[in-house]
């Protein structure tokens, strides 16, 4: 009888310690891309639309609850406040920080549903009602601040890394249904924002799933891998306008599109919870940074890009791991027809990147992670415009992205 008890308590000590039942509160810091769909009447040309924008540092806080419905599969809520600066402008204003339209991030309420893809690790998406901030410059004709009604969806992966405080890196969509309508309605704004965060959360109620249960690794993560990866990159350039006694810039434009590649590398574990990596990737996308003022014209566009990447990562269990990420890459630029002097042609802008990301043995050869990534080009894409002679232009785009990746490993 008394072992009876006793195995009942145990098996009841470990479902609640099993249980991601409980409030949470937490705080995240990342990158991101802003980006804003103008419409102006009133503007030379007639009609003109753009997208324009810029990266930002991203912050924010939120508190929720969630319930764990049967072992591994969870359900919750969550509110919270993302800032993340988005400044546009169609003149070169910009570059001498100054700005058109603005948006100070967005609060933000909705559900969210997740599965448990290792010991006390969770992939979750989450999809929420947004009030997204905007305002014109009080330079502007007609200055104004309201907020959007708007949707934010993210998705993401949550670990503990030790008693009651998780993990996550998380990527996030937020899109405006309503525009700012300035000008008697002749001139628009419609500001989206991708943003890659890593967060800190605190977990009340249920016992911790804390690293001081001993888990069984399912193996070594040495050995090669190969996977594929999809997401949305948000990429942005100041556009260039250079004469042979130099500057003003125009700009800067950007552009939130998907993307999907593949990648493959090696893994190299030493020890109990250090892992190095190299990989190499490919990514394929659609940007094209419009001629500020028309989006029929495009400046310059982006269709591809290829890096190399070292990685170092610390297990916080046998089949979790957290990691940073470092990278060289090319990045693949076409110019506009109708921009390029005749004989111009595609070229490659050499590009350093940096990154954070959770990975999850799901099985023993099956790995799945999340992961926010910065690019930025350390040349400039030039062409020689159709007008007067020295007329130079360039593009120097810069990135962020969020993905997911699934990957086999041998």
């Amino acid at each position: 009888m008394v072992a009876l008890i006793a195995a009942s308590g145990g098996a009841l000590s470990q479902e609640i310690d099993n249980s991601w039942t409980g409030a949470h509160v937490g705080a995240s810091l990342g990158v991101g891309m802003s980006s804003t769909d103008t419409y102006d009447m009133i503007a030379i040309p007639i009609n003109q639309v753009g997208e324009l924008g810029y990266e930002s540092v991203v912050g924010g806080v939120s508190a929720g609850f969630d319930y764990e419905v049967s072992p591994g599969i969870v359900f919750g809520i969550e509110a919270g406040v993302e800032f993340f600066n988005g400044e546009a402008s169609t003149t070169a204003l910009t570059v001498a920080d100054d700005y058109e339209f603005r948006s100070f991030g967005a609060a933000y309420a909705g559900v969210r549903a997740g599965v448990e893809i290792a010991p006390r690790t969770l992939a979750y998406g989450s999809l929420s009602y947004a009030a997204i901030h905007a305002e014109t410059s009080e330079a502007s004709f007609d200055p104004q601040q309201t907020y959007l009604n708007g949707y934010r969806a993210a998705v993401g992966v949550e670990t503990e890394v030790m008693d009651n405080v998780t993990l996550r890196v998380e990527g996030s969509y937020t899109q405006a249904i309503d525009s700012l309508d300035i000008n008697g309605d002749a001139t628009e704004y419609t500001p989206s924002h991708l943003g890659a965060t890593i967060g800190v959360s605190y977990r009340f109620g249920a016992e911790s799933r804390g690293p001081r249960i001993e888990l069984a690794p399912k193996r070594s993560w040495t050995g090669g891998y190969v996977g594929v990866l999809a997401g949305a990159l948000g990429s942005g350039t100041v556009n260039g306008f250079r004469e042979l006694e130099g500057p003003p810039a125009d700009g800067p434009v950007s552009t939130i599109d998907p993307t999907y590649g593949v990648y493959m590398g090696f893994n190299a574990q030493l020890g109990d919870q250090w892992v190095v990596s190299a990989e190499g990737e490919v990514t394929k996308y659609d940007a094209a940074y419009d001629y500020v003022g028309d989006e029929a014209q495009d400046f310059a566009s982006s269709d591809y890009k290829g890096q190399v990447s070292i990685r170092l990562g610390y297990l916080v269990n046998p089949d979790t791991l957290i990691y940073a990420r470092a990278g060289y890459g090319l990045m693949h630029m076409n110019p506009d027809p109708l921009f390029a002097a005749a004989g111009t042609e595609s070229d490659y802008v050499q590009t350093l990147s940096a990154g954070v990301g959770i990975e999850a043995m799901v099985t023993e050869n099956a790995l799945l992670r999340v992961e926010g990534l910065y690019n930025t080009a350390i040349d400039e894409y030039r062409f020689t415009d159709t007008g007067p002679p020295g007329d130079t232009y360039y593009a120097k785009p810069s990135s962020v992205e969020a993905r997911v990746g699934a990957a086999f490993l041998f």
